[in-house]
């Protein structure tokens, strides 16, 4: 089973299909991915092509072998705190404006949108900030903030939801004091607090999709995925997120991507070397 071949007839068929299902386009030069990433799926089911393996995908659509293949090729490696610009982003500037903004009275709540969330280290690590911030305030309580998390692979979610991560998983990029204030060790896991759990509500969701309750989050994060997207769709994304950010909401997305030639409908904004976007 290890040595089927992709052939071009059925990469184009894969190709479309995948972008179908979950916007990521794969160009042909990239057709080693979808081999390499879906063989694994070949050897499970016993299925004897990549020809086959589509059309159960499509009519078979119980097997599960679907999901399958959204998992095998969106990328669920994340980290805590990843990049962390972001996080001093949300920290120093935003949550900073908020509590100016709840002690004045003019606003009682602020949403949060961690699109892409994988399996929940960025909201995670949002709601570990907000915690922090809450216990240094004598204005912002937790219950001042909502984050809503949403990935197109199930399996992540479950992980996410479980707030169960192995020796590895906690390893990459959480600070020691967070995961003692934070976490619990549970046999082979750790496991997280319910303080944090609570804080995020997790949800299936594809980016292809209308945005959940258009005009209510007042942050969107939604990083290190443009990559994979074509031109058009990023295009039609970003006017998506805008119309989903209240008045003079902020959009965070990666390091390496940019809005520019995508959208005007932001700006640009700087802050210790990290890059957020205010809807105009």
């Amino acid at each position: 089973m290890s040595t089927i071949r992709l052939e071009p007839d059925e990469f184009r068929l894969l190709a479309s299909y995948i972008e179908g299902l979950c916007a990521i386009r794969t160009t042909e030069d990239k057709s080693y991915l979808i081999e390499t990433r879906l063989r694994p799926i070949l050897s499970r089911h016993g299925i004897a092509s990549f020809h086959d393996l589509y059309f159960r995908a499509k009519n078979q659509p119980s097997s599960g072998i679907k999901d399958e293949i959204i998992d095998a090729m969106t990328t669920n490696e994340t980290l805590w705190f990843r990049d962390r610009h972001p996080f001093t982003i949300f920290e120093e500037k935003l949550v900073g404006q908020y509590e100016e903004e709840i002690a004045a009275g003019k606003r009682n709540h602020v949403s949060v949108w961690s699109a892409a969330c994988s399996m929940g280290q960025e909201p995670y690590s949002l709601a570990m900030v907000i915690l922090e911030a809450a216990r240094r305030s004598t204005t912002l309580t937790p219950e001042m903030f909502s984050i809503l998390a949403t990935d197109i692979s199930e399996s992540a979610l479950a992980v996410a939801k479980s707030g169960l991560y192995d020796p590895i998983a906690i390893s990459r990029g959480l600070p020691p004091d967070f995961r003692a204030r934070y976490f619990t060790s549970a046999g082979r896991s750790w496991s997280i607090d319910d303080e944090v759990k609570k804080r995020v509500r997790f949800m299936a969701g594809n980016l292809q999709n209308a945005v959940p309750s258009p005009g209510r989050f007042d942050v969107i994060l939604c990083r290190n995925v443009m990559i994979y997207f074509s031109d058009e769709f990023k295009t039609g994304l970003f006017q998506r997120f805008a119309r989903a950010l209240r008045p003079k909401g902020y959009l965070i997305i990666g390091a390496s991507e940019s809005l520019s030639g995508y959208s005007t409908e932001f700006e640009m904004f700087e802050h210790r070397g990290g890059v957020y976007y205010q809807v105009r």
